[in-house]
């Protein structure tokens, strides 16, 4: 008896609100019969997300780590190391207190930016530079479709942003997520919006000590998710990018001898490498950051609309640090570059590698570490064996950013010129998966290089 009285007030509500709808739109068809307009009423837009990385403290007092970030180099003593354990975050706080930058001055030396073509190619590159301390340039390496005249992939994607101050370098690499116009102007919001920040954004005095630098450059980061779409009636309709952006900072006189640091936060899979030049070795600063270390289509993560309420994908989101010296080269490369130095892409077979695995794929699988580090090991000597070769055809000592740069982009033209061409001369056939014949990756590439200057700071 309950559940038919129920039903029956459910069936008298049911008709009530039938009625008063059939009368609504009565009055409806009255007014535009009256000559009256009709007008329809938007639903109410649902607010954007706005987003906002934060440092969170934990129980142990002064310990302090970034949310969803698991490695940053922190100082131990008289020496820096990099490391993912938990052990290292007591003494990172207290550490890196007793580092304190130069204080910031607001006279920008230079800005570069590009590329100023969104259709660059590898017969006129874009390439920028300040004197002989800073290079940076993109190019295409995808093939020309013959029926369009018109390069595969354009407009290009990429896009770099460096302000350079006296006692800093602030820099941004965006490489936008698939082609087209949407993801080219999410990269170049997300590099804008991050430079700004440092260069609009902070005190006078700049930031005090090193261990701030973390909680800036995730704020930093958070301006350059929220500009992706601004201005966006749905967020959705903005590009996704995989971004890099770091500062080069010049200390004060410390008790660890440490001169200039770089410090970086990394979403998705442009990679920072630092040059040595006193051992002339490599150090794949973002070394972690590729999460699928044998699939080249997963970045591992990206800035814009990406999840649910617009969110980004922070899978591997991490931030950086590198000790660097007077001469050293840090250089900044999107996948276009560091596929190309890949042992699978270059049609390497695991064992060469002295990994267990019929094909990449089941090494993976088999063991993801052991995988994951041998390829950070080939590509840190591959880069090695090239520097080295750049400096003795040119019987120097100091690796300067535009030799390095132009070496890596002709690496990368030179390594994937066979797919170049058997693309152009058969435009409507997929490129046959053979790494030994058609090997690397055709792509948007870009280099920003950097040398550390001396002690006086940029000039």
């Amino acid at each position: 008896m309950d559940f038919a009285r129920k039903m029956k007030e459910a069936e008298e509500k049911e008709s009530k609100l039938q009625q008063t709808l059939n009368a609504k739109k009565s009055e409806l068809r009255e007014l535009t019969a009256d000559g009256a307009p009709s007008t329809t009423v938007a639903p109410p837009k649902a607010e954007k997300k706005k987003f906002n990385f934060r440092w969170i403290d934990t129980a142990e007092p002064g310990r302090r780590r970034p949310t969803r970030v698991g490695v940053i180099e922190a100082a131990d003593n008289d020496r820096l190391y990099s490391s993912k354990s938990e052990d290292a975050w007591p003494r990172l706080s207290v550490t890196l207190s007793k580092l304190r930058p130069e204080p910031f001055d607001s006279s920008c030396l230079a800005r570069v930016t590009g590329p100023q073509n969104s259709e660059v190619s590898l017969e006129q590159p874009s390439a920028e530079r300040y004197r002989s301390c800073l290079y940076a340039r993109t190019v295409s390496t995808y093939p020309i479709h013959p029926s369009k005249q018109k390069r595969d992939g354009d407009p290009v994607c990429d896009r770099f942003n460096v302000q350079l101050f006296r006692h800093r370098a602030v820099l941004a690499l965006g490489d936008g997520c698939n082609w087209g116009p949407r993801p080219r102007d999410a990269a170049a919001r997300a590099t804008e919006a991050f430079v700004g920040y440092f260069a609009n954004t902070l005190p006078a005095g700049g930031i005090p000590v090193l261990k701030d630098v973390g909680p800036q450059l995730l704020k930093a980061l958070a301006t350059a998710q929220n500009a992706i779409v601004d201005g966006k009636d749905d967020p959705y309709e903005a590009g996704t990018t995989t971004f890099l952006g770091g500062l080069l900072l010049q200390l004060q006189p410390n008790e660890l001898d440490v001169p200039w640091v770089f410090v970086c936060v990394s979403v998705g899979d442009c990679k920072a490498f630092h040059w040595s030049a006193k051992t002339r070795r490599i150090t794949d600063i973002t070394e972690s950051n590729r999460c699928n270390s044998t699939d080249a289509t997963d970045p591992g993560g990206r800035l814009g609309p990406q999840l649910s309420e617009g969110a980004p994908d922070l899978r591997n989101m991490e931030l950086y640090f590198e000790e660097v010296h007077e001469g050293d080269v840090v250089f900044m490369v999107s996948d276009g570059v560091h596929d190309n130095i890949d042992p699978q892409q270059l049609g390497l077979a695991p064992d060469a590698l002295h990994l267990k695995g019929a094909n990449w794929k089941e090494a993976e699988k088999l063991h993801p570490s052991e995988t994951e580090t041998a390829k950070n090991i080939f590509r840190r000597c591959f880069l090695e064996k090239e520097f080295g070769a750049l400096l003795a055809a040119e019987n120097a000592d100091t690796l300067l950013p535009e030799a390095l740069g132009v070496s890596l982009i002709e690496r990368c033209q030179q390594i994937t010129e066979p797919s170049r061409a058997w693309m152009e001369e058969n435009p409507n056939k997929k490129l046959p998966e053979n790494y030994t014949q058609y090997p690397g990756k055709m792509d948007h590439t870009t280099v920003i290089a950097i040398s550390i200057p001396s002690s006086v700071g940029f000039v």
